[in-house]
């Protein structure tokens, strides 16, 4: 499963961000030494993403927050809501 997400803030740097899978560390600080401009879009591959619902969690160098909850089915998903968090001073 590849999800793909746009940044319309800020640069940010891949190398700290943070995912957490259905409440656990799926990945802490990916491998990958970028920055995301505003207006770029990253995609990120989960591999063995069992059938039923599941909630991520990208947690940002800045702090933000994007959180998503889906339901996978074979080989359909279905993007049940998202949230997207950021602390007051970040813009």
């Amino acid at each position: 499963m590849t999800v793909d997400y746009i940044n319309n803030g800020t640069t940010l740097s891949a190398r700290h961000l943070d995912i957490f899978r259905d409440g656990g560390v799926y990945s802490s600080t990916l491998d990958e030494d970028y920055l995301l401009p505003g207006g770029e879009v990253n995609g990120i591959v989960h591999s063995d993403v069992s059938d039923g619902d599941h909630v991520f969690e990208y947690v940002f160098d800045n702090g933000c927050i994007l959180r998503f909850n889906f339901t996978k089915s074979g080989t359909s998903v279905t993007l049940n809501s998202q949230q997207w968090y950021c602390p007051t001073e970040v813009g």
